[in-house]
């Protein structure tokens, strides 16, 4: 195990290494940190199976499934409970009875969850979702805001100096040009406005396992050679 400023030292190394040789190098990890800091495309994987497969910015800003909205991101990804039926067409979805507007759904489904990332939310005294802050990290440059709504715990990245007691109660709004919705029962991304421009380029999904990506690959490398 190696302390933080070591970690991020070898980090540095082996990025300049991979660089200098110009090789293709396949680096395993359980620490999505070292994944986003050392890859220009990382496959993430659960149960042998790849959920995945992208660059650290497309997988952070437009995940294909909760889990790798939890799994990429430091916090990671919220999810709220949107128990309204989502048609295709609507720009807005109800949670816990607020209306929060969201970019132009592309794909229907009964059920839904929100995804949102810290930095796409913001915290008001008047008005939005409602929720009480459960916890504050302070972190420097900005805080991290954890508030318990009836629709689940949402976080939200904020200026250092923002001022939060315990228990308080505080609203919750969006940059809804950012939000993502989810099957709640299959957990796949669905498709909208925002997602179109990420969708086709990205390989991966629940029934593609490892051993089809490597035949993929040799079949390439064969094609080239």
């Amino acid at each position: 195990t190696l302390d933080a400023e070591f970690r991020e030292t070898m980090c540095l190394e082996l990025r300049a290494l991979h660089d200098r040789l110009g090789a293709t190098t396949v680096y395993v990890t359980h620490d999505q940190s070292e994944a986003m800091a050392l890859a220009d495309t990382i496959v993430v994987m659960n149960g042998g199976m790849i959920l995945q497969a992208d660059s650290p910015a497309a997988l952070y800003d437009c995940p294909n499934c909760v889990f790798v909205g939890r799994f990429i991101g430091a916090p990671p990804m919220s999810f709220l409970a949107a128990p309204a039926p989502v048609q295709v067409g609507d720009r807005f979805v109800k949670v816990d009875e607020v209306l929060i507007p969201i970019p132009e759904a592309l794909e229907a489904s009964p059920q839904v969850l929100l995804g949102v990332r810290p930095e796409r939310a913001r915290l008001t005294s008047q008005g939005g979702l409602r929720g009480e802050v459960l916890a504050a990290e302070y972190l420097g440059s900005h805080q991290i805001i954890t508030v318990q709504t009836r629709a689940g715990t949402a976080r939200a990245r904020v200026d250092k100096g923002l001022k939060v007691t315990l228990g308080e109660s505080l609203g919750l709004e969006f940059e809804s040009s950012h939000l993502i919705l989810y099957d709640a029962v299959t957990e796949q991304r669905l498709s909208s406005s925002f997602t179109r421009p990420f969708e086709g380029r990205e390989f991966g999904g629940p029934r593609e396992s490892l051993e089809a990506t490597l035949r993929l690959e040799e079949k390439e490398e064969v094609l080239r050679g």
